[in-house]
């Protein structure tokens, strides 16, 4: 959004992500006050096609009724009792039950939270936990991938090791290390093909654990996805190599679903796209189609035993939160977790997929335009890059900028991540709607370019 400054325009008191806070009034800002199926509609009653499911949120769109009388019925039988001291609610009970059956971890546990920060930072805090417990005191390492994001409190900020993000935090905190991501199409060397391109990116996070002491390396955090990345796709052996050197070095892998978790992939779970074997397991967004706060970070059943042990001699579990478990929020996941089961949206996500991948490659004609990608229901068009400092998704690009800007004048709202637009509609799109996102999309284009002085070039 263009900046605009007037003594009767203050910037509002509510601090914003990902922008400038100068740029924070309320001229500048879009106001979203009403929601339906895929579209949100502002106070002046403009429409928009919410091409990314809200920060990649809300999987099941705005207004559905089923979901919004889940949680009504629940508000009114008993809306909050925290699990912890001997109680609980039985809708934080079923939800854990659930999750802990569809996840591929044996004998799961699960740590509720409220954001994905949370639920990465406990699936961390679990395993911290078991190593002080077997004396493996210096085992408190944590290494991530360059671009990645994990959230924004202040160890899991350090795990988003974007380049350059978060040091005016002073951040990353000591131990917390980057490494290459798995972006082919970037990063591979010149004659590299893509089997040769993963072994390198495995030797590299190896020979990093090797320089670090890998009795001092605690954990792995992964997306399967990297979506602030730009959509980074990993190759398919890429995860099951990964595993596999992680556990020559006992480093434990946490894999971050908060937002391929519950169909966005084409599966229930990336894990499950990329034939990944994680440790511990994230959710958060989907979760609940983002309608009530809630993560979950499950952890399996070998870690959970030496806890409890450990537990069992010090008298208490010195965990917990207050709306941990919340009645609303699990019986919000329930619902939803059961709408994408019946409406076996997971295999929908495969299917429109297909139709918006289609949609993209059609540009891959544009003079601009450098790759196409897509997995599940998302897709991306990467444009060439002003210069090529940083990582993927953080490769400066003006005429990215132009098309996130003019697109919601267009009634479209895309992501934008440095180089690439980004489409991660809800679940519930139909391909005339994806349409419908490519004839907005073509006219947010149509004025990038005119507005682009080198677009000629």
């Amino acid at each position: 959004m263009k900046k605009t400054e007037s003594n009767h325009n203050p910037t509002l008191a509510i601090l914003p992500a990902f922008q400038r806070l100068s740029d924070n009034t309320r001229d500048n800002t879009i106001v979203m006050t009403s929601g339906k199926g895929i579209f949100v509609y502002d106070d002046k009653g403009n429409e928009y096609l919410e091409a990314t499911s809200s920060f990649y949120g809300a999987i099941l769109g705005y207004g559905d009724e089923e979901l919004i009388a889940a949680i009504e019925e629940q508000l009114h039988k008993l809306p909050f009792y925290p699990p912890g001291v001997y109680r609980g609610n039985d809708k934080a009970i079923e939800l854990a039950d659930k999750l802990v059956s569809m996840v591929p971890l044996k004998d799961a546990r699960v740590a509720f939270g409220t954001s994905g920060s949370e639920a990465n930072e406990y699936a961390l805090k679990m395993i911290l936990f078991r190593n002080i417990a077997r004396g493996e005191t210096e085992r408190k390492k944590v290494i991530s991938r360059v671009g990645c994001y994990h959230g924004s409190t202040i160890v899991a900020a350090s795990m988003t090791s974007s380049e350059g993000e978060n040091r005016e935090f002073g951040l990353p905190l000591p131990g917390y290390l980057s490494t290459i991501q798995p972006d082919y199409f970037n990063l591979h060397h010149e004659g590299e093909d893509e089997e040769q391109f993963v072994q390198r990116n495995i030797e590299t996070i190896e020979q990093l654990i090797l320089k670090e002491g890998s009795e001092t390396v605690a954990a792995f955090i992964a997306e399967p996805v990297s979506y602030n990345a730009g959509l980074t796709i990993p190759s398919l052996n890429y995860f099951p190599e990964l595993k596999s050197m992680l556990q020559r070095y006992k480093v434990e892998l946490i894999v971050d679903e908060v937002v391929t978790g519950f169909g966005r992939t084409g599966n229930m779970f990336g894990s499950q796209t990329f034939n990944i074997e994680p440790s511990c397991m994230t959710f958060a967004k989907g979760f609940s189609s983002a309608y009530i706060p809630i993560s979950a970070a499950v952890i399996p059943g070998d870690i959970y035993t030496e806890i409890e042990k450990e537990v069992d001699s010090l008298g208490f579990f010195g965990h917990g939160a207050t709306y941990q478990g919340h009645a609303v929020a699990s019986a919000a996941a329930l619902k939803t977790i059961d709408i994408v089961e019946k409406r076996e949206l997971p295999a929908h996500a495969a299917r429109a997929g297909e139709y918006l991948l289609k949609k993209v490659k059609q540009y891959n004609s544009h003079p601009l335009v450098i790759n196409t990608r897509g997995i599940g229901l998302s897709a991306a068009i990467e444009f060439r890059h002003d210069d090529n400092s940083g990582y993927p998704g953080h490769y400066p690009c003006k005429f990215t900028e132009l098309i996130y800007e003019k697109a919601p004048e267009h009634g479209l709202i895309v992501r934008q991540q440095g180089s690439s637009i980004l489409f991660t509609p809800p679940l519930v799109i139909t391909q005339n709607e994806i349409d419908e996102i490519f004839r907005r999309f073509d006219l947010a284009l149509h004025a990038a370019e005119m507005a682009f002085p080198d677009y000629k070039m």
